[in-house]
């Protein structure tokens, strides 16, 4: 069975350098209160599954928490610009050799707030057709 699509994703930005690893600096689906400055990727609903299409049209949203709001700013720029770097002419993005996922930038990162702790969030979503799975 394949990783899922967010673990292909963190396994991509552990590749560039932008983050230790899965558990460590960056989360699927959830954002824990520790570390401070992290990376958590969510899956959120995309668009529904054609019975003749054997990918789907999925979206993702990338959220990075730093105590510092120019570092938060920092990293979620670095990610994009990463993201933006890999696309090739067709928009498609080769996470991992076993997954491939055709990426739709839809916004530039923004500032979505400070928490209860002063942790700036900045936080930008993508589209991405890949595997169903």
């Amino acid at each position: 069975m394949a990783n899922s699509l967010l673990l292909d994703i963190i396994q991509f930005l552990v590749d560039k350098g932008l983050v230790q690893g899965d558990g460590i600096d960056a989360f699927r689906d959830y954002t824990p209160e520790a570390p401070d400055a992290l990376v958590s990727i969510h899956e959120y609903s995309g668009s529904p599954v054609l019975p003749y299409d054997l990918a789907a049209h999925r979206s993702v949203q990338i959220l990075v928490r730093d105590p510092s709001a120019e570092t938060a700013r920092q990293k979620a720029f670095n990610i994009f610009n990463t993201i933006h770097n890999a696309l090739n002419t067709d928009g498609r993005l080769d996470f991992t050799p076993t997954r491939w996922g055709q990426v739709y930038l839809r916004q530039l990162p923004f500032f979505m707030k400070r928490d209860e702790s002063n942790r700036a969030y900045y936080i930008f979503n993508i589209g991405i057709t890949t595997n169903i799975e």
